[in-house]
């Protein structure tokens, strides 16, 4: 066998992690019994990733691909917010697995040196889990993403309301948005914030002119959170009410199934379950998953 090559991913490399990823969830989905093709340089898809990509290159703190025969077959990105360190990509090729290639590059990714939490949202390989289970991650809560279409939501509660987040000065935006964070994730994360600004519309929540929530919306759902679970409908029925104006295509919510207020909200709306599966791993529990919807596609909370 040849020798594991392991070296720093550089920009020249996203293209080839993005198909290391997508051919590596195909063939879990496939063993799964889903379905999931993939086609080789595929520039419509590519479109739609291509942002998302870019941005977990740019903000990486800890980025490791592995080469075998010259060739990158697996690659592992964390990045870091504050005090904590997140994994928001582990894949390889089906070719190369069971070669000692993840381990390697789990342990150059996903230090715990440095921080005082980590995460990973992980999917159900059993193989990968088995990973960060010696890591000494533990499964926090289950992940779904509810799908459907929306019907008009119940008007806002009164003394709530929903300003959107360009009405709202950036200096006064970005530090609202961090004391959330903080409450709910245990970190701020002003760069994901920026690029999720570029992606749709966003919203603020306020009650009485104090910060309880924000949402994001546009033709991908999430992140909401609320500092209160009981205000999570409201926040959810913000982003329906935008889809139903702007248009006619169905959303998806992540949703961790600790929060028992979305569950249950969407499920009363007719949404379904999709069969994929993810898992919130942490270190310690810190995340705060009664009142959060999570980033979507699910790469990072």
């Amino acid at each position: 066998m040849s020798d594991v090559l392991v070296r720093r991913l550089v920009p020249e490399d996203t293209w080839t992690a993005y198909a290391i990823f997508r051919r590596s969830l195909a063939d879990l989905l496939t063993r799964q019994g889903q379905s999931w093709p993939w086609v080789e340089h595929d520039e419509t898809e590519w479109l739609q990733w291509r942002s998302l990509f870019e941005h977990l290159e740019a903000t990486a703190d800890e980025a490791w691909g592995a080469e075998l025969d010259g060739q990158l077959v697996g690659y592992a990105r964390s990045i870091r917010r504050a005090d904590t360190r997140e994994l928001t990509e582990f894949f390889t090729l089906p070719e190369a697995q069971g070669k000692g290639v993840g381990r390697t590059l789990l342990a150059r990714a996903f230090p715990a040196t440095g921080v005082r939490h980590r995460s990973i949202l992980a999917t159900s390989d059993p193989a990968a889990l088995s990973q960060y289970l010696r890591h000494g991650m533990r499964a926090s809560t289950v992940l779904y993403a509810f799908e459907g279409r929306p019907e008009p939501p119940a008007a806002l509660p009164t003394g709530l309301q929903a300003l959107r987040m360009h009405e709202v000065p950036p200096e006064d935006r970005v530090g609202i948005i961090a004391r959330i964070d903080d409450q709910i994730l245990g970190s701020r994360r002003d760069e994901d914030h920026a690029w999720l600004a570029t992606r749709g519309p966003g919203w603020l929540l306020m009650r009485h002119d104090s910060p309880v929530g924000y949402a994001y919306g546009g033709s991908r759902q999430g992140p909401i959170a609320t500092l209160d679970p009981r205000d999570m409908p409201a926040a959810i029925g913000v982003v329906e009410t935008d889809a139903l104006a702007t248009s006619d295509e169905s959303l998806s919510f992540t949703v961790p199934l600790a929060n028992t207020a979305a569950t249950d909200y969407l499920l009363g709306r007719r949404y379904r379950l999709d069969a994929f599966t993810m898992h919130l791993l942490e270190d310690h529990p810190v995340v705060a998953t009664d009142r959060y919807i999570l980033t979507s596609p699910p790469f990072f909370l």
